[in-house]
């Protein structure tokens, strides 16, 4: 029996690599999973649109190493980021009541957190 496994095994040599090939997988690889912890989680995404569609805002709740709220607002192709909070110390499970609105009478959007203002930007009109 034990002669038999030796026949059958001997013929096999395996899948040969270059070093460099592995390093290059190594690398890849690790780089990968450094991109993936870099990149902090978004929660709670809310996007605001003008009511003439000239503007459109979103307010995003991140939490990496401290939990904060970014605003961004549109510009062309890109998101601009207007404003940052400072630390959110409350919990993701209860309702801060965060919403991002337009306003009229301000001609911009405002960000509100339990029914206090905490940002607001009145924005020019584009021709």
């Amino acid at each position: 029996m034990a002669r038999d496994f030796e026949r059958m095994v001997r013929g096999t040599r395996g899948i040969f690599l270059p070093a460099w090939v592995v390093g290059l997988i190594g690398f890849v690889l690790l780089s990968a999973a450094g991109l993936t912890i870099v990149r902090e989680p978004v929660y709670g995404l809310q996007v605001v649109t003008s009511p003439d569609g000239a503007f459109t805002a979103r307010v995003q709740r991140r939490r990496y190493v401290k939990d904060y709220f970014r605003i961004q607002i549109r510009d062309g192709h890109f998101w601009q980021t207007v404003w940052s909070s400072p630390t959110v110390t409350a919990d993701l499970s209860e309702d801060l009541g965060d919403r991002l609105r337009w306003s009229e009478d301000l001609g911009g959007f405002e960000f509100t957190v339990g029914g206090k203002v905490l940002w607001s930007q009145p924005l020019l009109r584009r021709p």
